[in-house]
């Protein structure tokens, strides 16, 4: 049956029904073996009535509708057939790009070593453009030999780095050593190990630091001083009573987003005061919710102090 996702998004992937539009874009998932929702492989639902027919909930297609929207066009392959199933070869349909229709409204391309990359067959054994799959792209002249992007020595290993591929040594290369995307924090790569950083520095970032005295890591790698303040003795002096978090001077005694700690944050509804998190007068902080302990079944008289099934909560006491 089907697997609705929701109104509001009809998943082609898990939706076994149709998808009906008539209450969004994105439409919901429904069983499609209605006579005014009919169909199945997620395709867009079909009113068999205004057809004249019903809908055959075996097959979830309009019973007696003679499919014509798979042959009208080169391509239909999989799209809508009309009658609440998809176009298949059964039906005519066909696939452009060199591809071919199955029965089951897919279309493959012929030979284990060739892929559909954006609506084309492409030999992925030997494209440079889409070398061992769809738009892995092999660096300028580097040649694409039985789907793998043959570079020339020394830089004999390929990296697809973010879409920007590169040939490079591993034993060498600071950004990829020993393997792709594997940086070295500012010290060389020898034999694919990258060196260490200096007496008193700490790797962070791809960077050694002295978290002492370094502005952007201070105390350690991930905190940074606000602009125009030193780190000190690894500590930002932001003054007044104030300490950095995440690059900003902050109150942890009244900030609620940093509360008694950088990254400690109150829950909705709660100010901070001295450092914790409190609730307003005559709520007390239960679970990371301001809750009354005295009629709260589920903290009856303290946090998490649950009420038998079926009891109410009385001036903190369960009855």
């Amino acid at each position: 049956m089907c697997q609705p996702q929701g109104q509001g998004f009809c998943d082609p992937f898990f939706c076994n029904g149709c998808c009906d539009y008539s209450m969004g874009f994105g439409g919901t998932c429904v069983p499609g073996n209605l006579p005014t929702k009919c169909g199945s492989g997620a395709v867009q639902c079909v009113n068999c009535i205004s057809l004249g027919e019903s809908c055959d909930t075996g097959t979830r297609t309009c019973a007696g509708c003679t499919p014509t929207a798979c042959t009208s066009a080169p391509g239909k392959c999989g799209m809508p057939d009309g009658c609440g199933g998809k176009c298949t070869a059964s039906e005519g349909a066909t696939c452009t790009g060199g591809a071919t229709c199955d029965d089951k409204g897919q279309c493959t391309c012929p030979g284990v070593e060739k892929a559909l990359c954006n609506g084309q067959c492409m030999d992925v054994s030997s494209d440079a453009s889409n070398c061992g799959g769809c738009g892995v792209t092999c660096p300028a002249g580097v040649a694409c030999v039985a789907g793998s992007c043959q570079c020339p020595a020394p830089n004999g290993h390929f990296c697809d780095t973010n879409g920007s591929p590169l040939c490079t040594n591993l034993a060498t290369d600071s950004s990829h050593c020993g393997g792709c995307y594997t940086s070295c924090p500012g010290t060389p790569c020898n034999d694919g190990v990258c060196g260490s950083c200096p007496t008193g520095a700490t790797a962070c970032s791809g960077a050694c630091a002295i978290l002492s005295s370094d502005n952007g890591h201070c105390g350690s790698c991930t905190n940074a001083c606000p602009a125009g303040i030193s780190c000190v003795n690894g500590k930002c002096p932001c003054g007044n009573g104030q300490d950095a978090c995440n690059g900003t001077c902050t109150d942890l005694m009244t900030d609620a987003s940093h509360c008694g700690d950088c990254g400690t944050t109150c829950p909705s509804g709660t100010t901070c005061a001295g450092g914790q998190c409190k609730c307003p007068a005559g709520t007390t902080l239960c679970n990371f919710t301001c809750t009354n302990v005295g009629v709260d079944p589920a903290n009856c008289g303290g946090c998490n102090m649950p009420c038998p099934s079926g009891h109410l909560c009385s001036n903190g006491q369960c009855q």
